[in-house]
């Protein structure tokens, strides 16, 4: 088990619920990075290694947003996320009920669509959590910041 500092006054950023919670399917990816380094050898097979512990995924996709939505967005990644410097909260896009902590990995970045809207195209990366970094379980946070270690315990026959 390792030592985690928790500093009081940190404020936990959310996904803000006045946007679309999910992407077009149309250019949608999400999934783990390649997580492995390979090194040529003078005969025979290539030597494999991890590069990471815990692989880190990444999401992309595009989003269709109001004017009002647009703004929202703006001003959630300028003042909540100090233009991307910051790490939010998001759900898991496929299992709802898992949020993880993200951060932008590219700049948002708008088209216009029809009168009134726009396309956002966004990327982001899901941050990995160390099981272990947590007293040997998962933490997995809901929408209203409660911890889902018993939960998952259950489920997995813990």
């Amino acid at each position: 088990m390792s030592l985690i500092t928790v500093n009081p006054n940190a404020v936990i950023v959310w996904y803000p619920t006045t946007l679309p919670d999910c992407f077009l399917q149309e250019g949608f990816s999400y999934g783990p990075v390649k997580s492995t380094v390979r090194a040529p050898m003078t005969s025979g097979l290539p030597k494999v290694r991890n590069r990471y512990r815990i692989v880190p995924w990444k999401m992309s996709g595009k989003m269709i947003v109001d004017d009002n939505q647009r703004h929202i967005l703006d001003d959630w990644v300028k003042d909540d996320l100090r233009n991307g410097a910051k790490t939010f909260w998001k759900a898991d896009p496929i299992i709802a009920a898992r949020s993880w902590e993200w951060r932008l990995a590219a700049p948002t970045e708008y088209s216009p669509f029809v009168p009134g809207s726009y396309m956002v195209t966004m990327s982001m990366d899901r941050l990995p959590q160390d099981p272990g970094d947590l007293e040997g379980g998962f933490s997995l946070v809901d929408a209203v910041g409660n911890h889902l270690t018993d939960e998952l315990s259950a489920v997995l026959g813990g």
